[in-house]
């Protein structure tokens, strides 16, 4: 459907000076436009009026796939505020929004609790499930509750974050909002409404809205406040045929009086404005032009950030322009979004999309989530002395008259370890299917002495390799171009602060005088090729040529595609190299590399054997770079001494790990997706023709396009053969590794640019394809995928702000190994923290290669998590720190969380205790733990106060802690390097004495833990 958005915004001008209106749209995307335009004029004529978009569902009255949360959101925040609110209200809907049912106003209630409110606890959790919220152990999304000791954990839906209610009896003693990301309180409230979590509960495979209960059932139009309101019917006629038609099998649960409406045509207003570019001119010529335009009128920006609002106001000002905050003529940068701009006689609304040819989006809050460690019971785990058991589960157990808290683990011949609480950060999570230990072989001492020497041995030749680059040096690069600037505005994105981190960390190398080598890392959307992309526009704006090299076909066009796209606007001659260049077009491209008329070449590996020369390199990047071996690298280097290399990669390296890396060459890792990217919308479910059906309707009724991954070309071309009888209407087409290239580029090219709908495909596409347009990805059989190729393959759609949806189809029974993959991939990408998943199925492309060799062996014996352990600590000795050892601390006294504190997470709470690298982590930690599960018991305080000395235990080279009844004793290491004059006074000060060389012992009672953590700050 064609949509004329600078019309849509000019009557969302028109109206939002007008009182209590309703206004049909087409469609959602039509509605959800002028919804958001009628938003920003609100904000800039600063309107008292509640707007709101009742956004109809996308899936029929019977469908076996789930509304997306977003949704009901919208939908039930839109009636909470037609019953509550009686003031000035703008509602916005498509058609088929008013046709569909929902919950009629008298059933639908408002339910008001408040601070210091009586409230019996065990009624207010069967409200919850009256009201359709499901149970689970984390609140994550809309709908759900979770109950921990007094807390009561719930997500109403007409809030932007959940609810945290915390109870003293029957009272409500303290009502919070707070993060799904790390269950952090945002902040605290006096009162809050609780509505129904959903319109109907799901049934098994169906999902439509046919099961609302004809109870409660009714219509938007029939709901008090919207019958006042004054209606503005802007649907066509094809609009109201295809409604109608869509109602006839199930027309007893449609409203069709809004098909009876006078509608209007929007067209009318067509001539009472103009638009403000004309198209295909360059961005510096629109900016010259709307600097031009502000001398007689307001030309209001509309930037949808704070960010773009700063960064396109340095440009403006730059160019000499009146940037104005009142009603004078000039510039006024706005941080609201508007799709599409328009102009009036007296004052131009443009958007940041019209100037720099990019879509953007308002942005979301996004904050990090506290990773947490939970051991599974029965499962295989690595204790770094001991090493491959079976995890048994925590014990507790009884100690000279205290009960503690042990992790049991399971050796060969059932002998078994019982490991302190304090000391979980020896054990460590593993993946792999070894064999367990024997307590009487020394095969696991071999094997992690194995790894230790292999590690040393590639570090000590990596630290050698980096430092010979650092010797050498080049001219620096000017990174404050006004070129550059203007290039970094046109980003569709705001950055991520890992982002930007990572693009100041290639401008801070390249602005050096000595050669970059930085590696970036990060997960699949990221935002990587986007600091490749500001690195290249760095050098070739310093008149230098860059290459980027792939290690797919496919990825090197999509990279051509992407580069091309965003150099657009400057005058950057971009060349792709690959198995699909003609032999005629790779004479021209080499000629014009050497003479300069190419800035940036985009290649696959085959440039390393072609006999090409660069007139003036400067920079060279290597994508996904664990694909390539040493000599490419070292081809350019030896080639172009001084040429710059950043290389990019998906391995995933945790943080402490990339602290030390950082340690020997650059390395930045960019953790966060981009900001206004949309959440994926995942379903793992069975296999049907149905769900297949209704997923690619679902997608091309909104002039989308479809991937149809099937991973096997034996059987691919019956797949098609279904699909053409399934859905006959729709144009396919097949790609797979044993067509001809010209025929896969072909069909690659055609579908990129909407030549037809549906790809049919292997997992060819897995790396490379990035089309904003395909936002639905079907994978057949997705049981026969590993996780880290699923995780891929679902990375392909969601690169734009439209809603995207994977679905991860399974026919037959799944084994229990395929069932945990498709479940962990859902988890994960539902609570947006991709980055992690790596490590559960990426072991062998983990850290185990980041260094460019392969040390697979070694991670698969002892696990990724002790081998990255292993890498910190040889980096420690490599650059002459002092290596932390570890601490015995024999501290007898009740130690373990009981069971009404935290019940499920109690072992992964003990691992995040145990394993913080600082007191600030620690206090951190206990703030986190107050937040999520209510005031902390004195006797899980002990567990952090014991952490806490061990941390600086270990700065002191402390050996062994033992507490007795009359005090400590403290046994140092025979090489600890601490300063003896200081340790002898503090021995005095405490009234403490020498029992030997390396042991002392102090007067130090054990409820006095503060002193003895003092003691060992001050003797370093």
């Amino acid at each position: 459907m064609y949509y004329n958005f600078a019309l849509l915004s000019y009557l969302a001008y028109q109206t939002i000076s007008q009182k209590n209106i309703l206004i049909v749209l087409n469609d959602n995307f039509e509605a959800k436009t002028f919804y958001e335009s009628l938003i920003f004029f609100k904000e800039y004529y600063k309107k008292d009026v509640y707007i709101n978009f009742f956004e109809a569902y996308s899936i029929g009255a019977h469908s076996g796939i789930a509304p997306s949360s977003q949704t009901i959101r919208m939908r039930l925040k839109t009636l909470a505020e037609l019953k509550s609110k009686d003031r000035n209200h703008f509602l916005v809907a498509s058609q088929e929004a008013l046709m569909q049912p929902t919950i009629k106003e008298e059933s639908f209630l408002l339910n008001s609790i408040e601070r210091n409110q009586s409230l019996n606890r065990k009624e207010f959790i069967e409200l919850l499930v009256n009201l359709y919220y499901d149970p689970t152990s984390n609140v994550e999304d809309i709908g759900q509750y979770c109950i921990r000791g007094s807390l009561v954990d719930c997500f109403v839906p007409i809030y932007e974050k959940p609810l945290r209610i915390d109870f003293f009896g029957d009272t409500i003693d303290d009502i919070r909002m707070f993060y799904c990301y790390n269950q952090r309180t945002h902040s605290k409230i006096d009162k809050a409404c609780i509505t129904y979590a959903k319109e109907y509960n799901f049934a098994e495979d169906e999902y439509g809205f046919s099961l609302i209960g004809e109870n409660i059932r009714g219509y938007l139009l029939d709901y008090k406040k919207v019958k006042e309101l004054t209606k503005y019917c802007y649907f066509d006629e094809r609009t109201s045929e295809l409604s109608f038609k869509r109602t006839k099998s199930d027309d007893s649960i449609y409203d069709l009086r809004i098909l009876k409406e006078k509608t209007i045509d929007y067209m009318n207003f067509i001539n009472e404005f103009e638009t403000i570019f004309a198209s295909n001119i360059p961005t510096p010529q629109k900016l010259d032009f709307l600097i031009e335009l502000s001398r007689s009128m307001k030309v209001v920006i509309a930037c949808a950030s704070d960010f773009r609002v700063d960064k396109l106001k340095n440009i403006l000002q730059s160019k000499g322009a009146r940037i104005v905050t009142d009603d004078e003529y000039g510039i006024y940068l706005s941080n609201g979004y508007l799709k599409k701009g328009f102009r009036t006689s007296k004052i131009a609304f443009v958007s940041f999309e019209e100037i720099f040819g990019v879509a953007v989006q308002k942005d979301q809050e996004l904050s990090p989530k506290m990773h947490l460690v939970q051991f599974q019971k029965d499962k295989l785990i690595a204790h770094k002395n001991y090493g491959i058991g079976i995890y048994r589960g925590i014990k507790t157990l009884k100690v000279e008259d205290a009960l503690m808290d042990f992790f049991e683990i399971e050796y060969a011949n059932q002998d078994k370890v019982y490991v302190p609480v304090t000391n979980a950060d020896c054990l460590f999570e593993y993946s792999g299917t070894a064999q367990i230990d024997s307590l009487n072989s020394k095969s696991w001492h071999i094997k992690k002495e194995n790894a230790q020497k292999a590690i040393k041995k590639i570090l000590t030749e990596l630290v050698n390799v980096y430092a010979k680059r650092k010797i050498l040096t080049r001219a620096p690069y000017d990174t404050d171009l006004i070129e550059i600037k203007e290039f970094e505005a046109e980003f569709e994105y705001q950055e991520t602060q890992d982002q930007l981190q990572a693009i100041e960390d290639v401008k801070n190398d390249m602005r050096s005088n000595t050669p970059m080598e930085r590696l970036i890392c990060g997960d699949v959307s990221f935002g990587k090729t986007e600091v490749a992309m500001r690195a290249c526009a760095i050098a070739c704006f310093n008149s230098r040529q860059c290459i980027v090299i792939s290690p797919t076909t496919i990825l090197s066009m999509q990279h051509y595609s992407t580069f091309t796209d965003r150099f657009a606007n400057f005058p950057v001659k971009i060349a792709l190299l690959n198995s699909f260049t003609k032999k005629s077009d790779r004479e021209k491209i080499k000629s014009g590399l050497e003479n300069g008329s190419i800035d940036i070449l985009i290649s696959t590996h085959s440039v390393y054997f072609a006999d090409i020369n660069f007139k003036n390199l400067g920079l060279v990047i290597i994508d996904e770079e664990q694909h390539f071996g040493v000599k490419i690298k070292e081809h350019f280097k030896q080639k172009y001494e001084t040429v710059d290399m950043l290389y990019l990669s998906a391995t995933p390296i945790p943080r402490t790990l990339n602290m030390a890396i950082n340690s020997i060459f650059g390395i930045s890792v960019i953790k966060t997706p981009p900001l206004s990217r949309k959440r994926i919308q995942t379903y793992v479910i069975k296999q049907t023709d149905k769900i297949i059906k209704e997923a690619i309707e679902r997608e091309l009724s909104r002039d989308g396009s479809v991937f149809f991954v099937h991973n096997r070309i034996e059987t691919i071309y019956e797949v098609k053969d279904s699909l053409d009888k399934l859905v006959p209407e729709y144009e396919k087409h097949i790609i797979h590794s044993k067509l001809p290239k010209n025929e896969i580029k072909k069909i690659i090219t055609d579908f990129a640019n909407r030549k037809f709908p549906i790809l049919i495909s292997t997992s060819i596409i897995e790396s490379g394809l990035d089309l904003k347009h395909v936002n639905t990805i079907i994978i057949s059989q997705a049981q026969n995928f590993g996780l880290s190729d699923l995780y891929q393959l679902r990375g392909r759609v969601g690169r734009s702000d439209i809603e995207a949806f994977a679905y991860l189809l399974y026919d037959g029974p799944l084994s229990e190994q395929a069932s945990m993959r498709l479940t962990t991939l859902k988890e994960y990408m539902e609570r947006g923290v991709g980055f992690n998943i790596a490590l559960k199925d990426l072991e062998i492309r983990g850290a185990g290669n980041v260094f460019g060799k392969d040390q697979s062996g070694n991670l698969k014996a002892i696990g990724h998590d002790l081998y990255v352990e292993l890498i910190q600590e040889a980096l420690s000795q490599i650059s002459n720190e002092n290596l932390e050892r570890e601490v015995e601390i024999k501290f007898i006294d009740n130690m373990y969380i009981p069971d009404w504190y935290i019940d499920n997470e109690k072992t992964a709470i003990y691992t995040l205790i145990s394993k913080a690298k600082s007191e600030e982590e620690l206090n951190d930690i206990k703030t986190y733990i107050e937040d999520r599960y209510g005031k902390i018991p004195k006797i899980v305080l002990r567990l952090i106060e014991i952490s806490i000395i061990k941390l600086y235990a270990k700065k002191a080279f402390v050996k062994s802690l033992i507490f007795g009844k009359k005090g400590v004793s403290v046994q140092f290491y025979i090489d600890a390097k601490i300063d003896t004059d200081k340790l002898i006074k503090q021995v005095n000060i405490l009234k403490g004495k020498f029992l030997s060389e390396t042991m002392v012992f102090l007067n130090i009672d054990k409820d006095n833990l503060n002193v003895l953590k003092n003691f060992l700050i001050n003797i370093v």
